[in-house]
């Protein structure tokens, strides 16, 4: 999976993601849970974030298979 930048595409309201947030340089899961204006509120898994500081995002990669 490749990162995309938030400037080019967002995921869905609520659809857990893995970020990357530049303040912190660290990668997490989150999920934007609302649009302030033109900005996007992200919920990550170590508090709330502005738009601003999350650059990137992934989908989640598939659980394991558990057989």
């Amino acid at each position: 999976m490749k990162w995309i930048s938030v400037t080019d595409n967002l995921p869905k309201i609520n659809d857990v993601v893995l970020v990357y947030d530049k303040d912190i340089e660290d990668v997490a899961t989150g999920y934007i849970s609302e649009f302030i204006g033109d900005r996007c509120v992200w919920i990550i898994d170590y508090g709330q974030s502005i738009s601003d500081e999350v650059t990137h995002w992934m989908p989640l990669p598939e659980p394991p298979n558990e057989e």
